[in-house]
């Protein structure tokens, strides 16, 4: 009877030990594939993080066009066709795109995929019709190398530019975990001014001899985040006579804005000659600075002293001083 007991003991030793191991081996098996699950998760999660390939952003884009004063007037058309730039996270060039100006006016949303991050910069110029230097850009160009600059004429002077509309939108969804599809709006408004000089006191028999030279822009170029850049330059504008033959008018024409501290000198000329200087308004002693989405009116009266009187009006709002 005890060997009995003794065999039976011995029976249920072997047989833990062999269930124990059992045991043992299937959770040494979940707990692999533990493990290969959390990796696999990982790195699906990292793709944000680290810019993985597999990771992509669809934006559905509206691009809203507001004027000078905030006014929404994307349905006017002012605006006009677009160039739409994709930067990465590096300030790189990876995607470019037109938008036509019936896209913008309708508010059509402007579908992008941007493969690979979802840290991006998207950069819209729009009416580049062709009176400024906007070079097509190569994929992988950085930020820093793109420009909108002023064309010269003949004679060194600029060219006037188009009535352009610039917006960036930066975009981080770095707390995404897989594809994403983002809705969201990009607002552009106005990069050039408008002037218009008139002037009082000159002989009508010459109109064809007088014409402006105005000085005082320092920068020719836009970058891509839309600061002025880039070097001095001088216009050169000419006018003709009112019906009365009593005000010489240059039409309005556009121009870059100044850069802060800046202001502009009018010098009217008659063939050679110096006629008069003017950069400071009489009225309240504040300098001719032409600003972004408005007009500067600069009534110039030589007749006796040199007197100058500035208005800023709306957008292509020609002023009139009847009283003059």
């Amino acid at each position: 009877m005890n060997n009995q007991a003794s065999e039976w003991h011995l029976y249920r030793c072997k047989h833990m030990r062999h269930l124990a191991y059992n045991i043992s081996n299937q959770w040494g098996k979940y707990t692999l594939y533990s493990i290969c699950t959390l990796l696999i998760l990982l790195s699906f999660s990292a793709c944000i993080k680290d810019d993985f390939p597999n990771c992509n952003t669809t934006l559905l884009l509206q691009i809203k066009a507001i004027d000078a004063t905030g006014q929404d007037i994307t349905a006017s058309g002012e605006a006009g066709g677009a160039k739409l730039y994709v930067f990465d996270k590096n300030q790189r060039l990876i995607q470019q795109l037109p938008v036509s100006a019936d896209d913008i006016q309708n508010r059509t949303r402007i579908q992008l995929l941007i493969k690979g991050t979802n840290s991006f910069s998207v950069v819209v110029w729009s009416n580049l019709n062709g009176n400024q230097q906007a070079d097509s850009l190569a994929n992988g160009i950085s930020m820093n190398q793109a420009f909108v600059q002023l064309k010269k004429n003949a004679e060194g002077y600029a060219v006037n530019p188009d009535d352009l509309f610039f917006g960036i939108l930066n975009m981080n969804s770095s707390s995404a975990n897989s594809d994403i599809t983002l809705e969201d709006n990009i607002t552009i408004q106005r990069k050039t001014a408008i002037v218009n000089i008139m002037v009082k006191g000159l002989d009508a028999q010459a109109a064809n001899d007088y014409y402006f030279i105005i000085k005082g822009a320092k920068e020719d170029t836009y970058n891509f985040k839309g600061n002025l850049v880039g070097s001095p330059i001088d216009y050169k504008q000419s006018g003709e006579f009112n019906t009365s033959n009593t005000q010489f008018i240059s039409s309005p024409f556009s121009m870059y804005p100044l850069s802060e501290g800046n202001s502009l000198t009018i010098y009217i000329y008659k063939g050679e000659e110096l006629i008069a200087t003017a950069n400071t308004n009489n009225v309240n002693g504040g300098n001719i600075v032409p600003v972004e989405g408005v007009t500067t009116n600069v009534l110039i009266d030589v007749r006796s002293s040199l007197n100058v009187n500035i208005i800023v009006t709306d957008w292509n709002d020609v002023y009139h001083w009847f009283e003059w």
